[in-house]
């Protein structure tokens, strides 16, 4: 398989929370005779134990821009920085024999960007939603959108691509990939698909309405709406629960807002779980509470499809390619609380559509989402 016309030997650049989000896909290209090394902050010990010995240093990217003070302060050292890369990328093109760039992240195509073009380094960047969001600020975008005129961009939904294309950037050199889970050895089982029943029988059998959520805790995220909803649905499911899977900064005051609203005695803050399947298996309903998805949110999202969950999600948050309302899942609208209320309430009432929508969330998985599916478009791509 190193002999491959796909294999590079790659630099990745910063993206920390990306990589680690993918941390099942990099050792797929690696079987394929992907040869990585990264620049990315914090990511050693992680990355090492999934077998990859990539050195770590890391990419120090212009001030993000977001302002008038840091449009004019990033403009006076792009020179200063640029040459600083150069030598660099020079010295890994030449002396560590690397072939390919991925960076995470639209201001680093500030720098690298001509830097691919001066070393005849193809590059790609595989973008996370949150960070085309952030990029809608910058003030230094257009200078930006010069010195990277037509990078090759890697998204994971619709809806990204059409952002970029709105922000200018050529639709021709937008692919979509769409992110991929591995589930034959999640949680140690040999196929998910083939242990799903008896997961759908425990939770027949449980005296508890469980809902549940994945999600970094932090203040962007819309835990609020969802304790406001499960509140208004206590007259209807008296034997109501909230599964909350992540830690983060803000579990302390998301735990007195529980007991602020009466709520406290339903919430379960569980931090974070390597293995998942055990806990989905528990939770009858999954709820999104991120306010913008990022490829974790996504990868996470798709899990509890795996595990036959139904959906409930915002519109518009980078999730409608894979929740189709009212065939595996519920969509709602921003902060809606009464309309998330009235989704919960309708799948405890109507037990099969719970368990159809479960079942085709469960199927989407099969036929779209998995990894070699996401492995398949990312070659396709870096190889046109």
């Amino acid at each position: 398989m190193n002999n491959s016309p796909e294999a590079k030997n790659a630099l990745l650049v910063n993206g920390y929370k990306e990589i680690m989000a993918l941390a099942d896909f990099w050792p797929e290209l690696d079987k394929l005779g992907w040869k990585f090394r990264a620049l990315c902050p914090g990511a050693q010990k992680k990355i090492l134990s999934n077998g990859l010995g990539w050195p770590i240093g890391r990419f120090y990217p212009l001030p993000r821009a977001n302002s008038k003070l840091k449009a004019i302060l990033a403009l006076i050292l792009w020179p200063l920085w640029f040459i600083f890369y150069l030598t660099i990328f020079t010295f890994y093109k030449y002396r560590k024999k690397i072939n390919f760039i991925i960076c995470f992240d639209l201001p680093e195509l500030l720098i690298l960007a001509p830097i691919s073009k001066i070393l005849r380094l193809p590059a790609v960047t595989l973008l996370d939603p949150q960070s085309i969001r952030q990029f809608e600020d910058l003030k230094i975008r257009r200078f930006m959108l010069v010195a990277a005129k037509k990078p090759r961009l890697l998204v994971m939904c619709e809806e990204s691509k059409k952002q970029l294309i709105e922000l200018g950037f050529l639709e021709n050199n937008i692919s979509l990939i769409g992110p991929g889970i591995r589930t034959k050895n999640w949680q140690h089982q040999a196929d998910i698909f083939s242990t799903l029943a008896a997961a759908d029988k425990k939770r027949s059998n449980k005296k508890f309405f469980s809902l549940g959520t994945v999600v970094e805790l932090n203040s962007q995220q819309n835990i609020e709406t969802l304790f406001q909803a499960a509140k208004k649905c206590l007259t209807v499911i008296p034997h109501l629960q909230i599964v909350i899977i992540g830690d983060g900064p803000e579990r302390k005051n998301l735990a007195w807002l529980a007991k602020k609203i009466n709520i406290g005695n339903l919430v379960w803050f569980v931090g974070e779980q390597k293995h998942l399947k055990k806990w989905l298996e528990n939770i009858d309903v999954y709820i999104t509470t991120c306010a913008l998805a990022g490829i974790g949110d996504m990868m996470n999202t798709l899990y509890a499809a795996a595990s036959a969950l139904p959906i409930i999600s915002q519109k518009n948050i980078g999730l409608n390619d894979i929740i189709t309302d009212n065939k595996n899942g519920r969509m709602t609208g921003g902060e809606d609380n009464e309309a998330l209320a009235q989704a919960i309430i309708s799948f405890y009432k109507d037990k099969r559509s719970q368990k159809e929508h479960g079942q085709t969330a469960r199927e989407t998985v099969r036929q779209k989402y998995l990894l070699e599916h996401m492995l398949n478009n990312f070659l396709a791509s870096v190889n046109e």
